[in-house]
């Protein structure tokens, strides 16, 4: 039922792994793939090492180890809850850490739970 409830978000993972450079699924749960040149250079531009949607986690080059592995699966967790409401709830949870915080990643609610989960210092 999780992978149904998912699925519009899994959807979107999916249409971005043609611009993977490879790609396999780890722990039969989820689609893991590395991002090609052309979408790893947007990544690092904006300061992201690795992201997800739905069950697919995409990552730049290089960048996927244990640590990243355990925070991407608590956002697995995540859409697994809020199912196709994770978007819009995780944008209003950027803009209430903007707006108290000064910034929309770091106290965002979503991403202090991946970061304990993962040992992460929140």
């Amino acid at each position: 039922m999780a992978n149904i409830w998912t699925l519009p978000n899994t959807l979107l993972g999916f249409a971005l792994l043609p611009f993977t450079g490879k790609s396999d699924r780890q722990g039969g749960l989820h689609f893991i793939a590395e991002l090609d040149s052309a979408l790893d250079k947007t990544f690092n531009r904006l300061r992201i090492s690795a992201m997800t949607l739905g069950e697919c986690v995409l990552y730049r080059c290089g960048g996927f180890n244990p640590v990243t592995y355990e925070h991407e699966c608590e956002h697995i967790r995540q859409y697994k809850l809020w199912g196709p409401m994770f978007l819009p709830a995780y944008l209003v949870a950027s803009v209430v850490s903007r707006v108290k915080h000064g910034n929309w990643y770091r106290d965002n609610f979503f991403e202090r739970a991946a970061r304990r989960v993962a040992g992460q210092e929140v």
